[in-house]
């Protein structure tokens, strides 16, 4: 490819249906192929490149690019994004945090229905999809939020939860364990005091029965879970 054969034209994005799945598009170029041409009666244009390795990026009707055509080749078409806010979430993003070296890395807008991931010095990292995100901040406080749900994590503390409601501590389950294990026994204990004089064995039952209910403390215990 030697590049003083090519043209350097603006574009418009049109179709973005490859059945080949190789990125192509097809184009309105001003004065080439104008605005109402027939999808069918325009040529494939290819992505010149990737901008990491095996990355992927499919392009968005509207979106504006550069194309590269080849005079000696009427056939041969590729292209460049142009750098333009297709989205106003990514314009007001960079708007908001332009003092605080923004990057956006990756921005789907599909109306009303939005995924961006962008980094600042004053942010950190943000994943949003909708309104769910994972937000890592520069200050040690991650935040995860699905729905109504939301995992904090600051400093050594974390609260996990629905997001607005009021936070209680949680309960260490191995500590709480060995602790009904020690009222059981002390239960089973009044159980047998009890039996030594008639007007205290009416108790035995009930003392019975909290020695049973504590016979289950374990089956507290989550098998997956663990805090500190």
């Amino acid at each position: 490819m030697t590049l003083d054969k090519y043209d350097l034209l603006p574009g418009v994005v049109q179709s973005t249906s490859d059945p080949e799945c190789k990125g192509r598009i097809k184009c309105i170029i001003p004065g080439i192929f104008e605005s109402g041409t027939s999808t069918d009666n325009l040529p494939w244009v290819y992505p010149l490149g990737m901008s990491r390795y095996q990355s992927f990026s499919k392009m968005m009707n509207g979106c504006k690019v550069w194309i590269l055509r080849n005079r000696d080749n009427k056939f041969e078409f590729w292209y460049l994004p142009m750098f333009d806010y297709h989205s106003t979430v990514t314009k007001a993003y960079v708007a908001a945090n332009y003092d605080n070296d923004p990057e956006v890395i990756i921005c789907r807008d599909g109306g009303g229905k939005v995924g961006i991931l962008t980094y600042d010095d004053t942010n950190g990292f943000k994943e949003r999809l909708n309104e769910d995100y994972i937000h890592l901040t520069p200050n040690n406080k991650i935040e995860l939020k699905a729905a109504e749900a939301k995992i904090r994590m600051e400093g050594s503390k974390i609260t996990v939860g629905q997001d607005g409601a009021t936070y209680e501590p949680a309960v260490l389950g191995d500590t709480l364990v060995g602790i009904l294990n020690e009222l059981q026994g002390a239960m089973a204990e009044l159980k047998s005091a009890c039996g030594c004089d008639q007007h205290t064995m009416p108790l035995q039952p009930g003392f019975q029965k909290c020695v049973s209910i504590l016979s289950k403390a374990n089956t507290i215990l989550c098998a997956n879970t663990s805090v500190n």
